[in-house]
């Protein structure tokens, strides 16, 4: 009698049953969060202050009497003065989603202006992108502040009554 030959889907399926059992089963740690989860959750609540930020905009705009007339209305419980102020806290809150979006997405950002638009052979190392990201920053607060300082050399009070 002679033995049966094995095929090779049934050699490939035992050798796969004795790896399994051989090799030590590995702790599961914490499971980490994948960066296109993080990035799809971010988006969406960028996308959530945007379109909250247009409603808020829209209203305070369309819905409420100019401010100087608006004394006394209110809209949820809320006066016009309070409606400007969340409106405010709002576009805080997408400016500071916009600006994790751009720093999880620096190293693209980075590799896109030096090979796309300086048209460099290579791209920045992390350090110098670190820099440029500083830098960036910081020339973005000071152009904001810049303007906030010439509003207020310009701003005039009405005359008295």
């Amino acid at each position: 009698m002679t033995p049966l030959k094995a095929t090779p889907a049934a050699e490939s399926a035992r050798a796969a049953a004795a790896k399994r059992t051989d090799e030590p089963t590995k702790p599961r740690g914490k499971r980490r969060v994948s960066m296109s989860v993080i990035n799809f959750w971010l988006d969406a609540t960028i996308l959530g202050a945007l379109l909250l930020l247009g409603w808020e905009s829209a209203t305070l705009q369309f819905i409420f009497p100019a401010p100087t007339l608006a004394a006394g209305w209110t809209l949820f419980g809320l006066t016009y003065d309070q409606c400007r102020d969340i409106q405010f806290a709002t576009l805080c809150t997408f400016a500071f989603g916009i600006l994790v979006h751009v720093m999880l997405h620096w190293n693209w950002v980075c590799s896109v202006i030096a090979t796309q638009i300086l048209r460099a052979s290579e791209r920045p190392d992390e350090g110098m992108q670190t820099i440029y990201g500083v830098a960036t920053l910081i020339i973005l607060l000071h152009v904001i502040g810049a303007g906030l300082i010439l509003a207020l050399f310009f701003i005039h009070r009405p005359p008295p009554v």
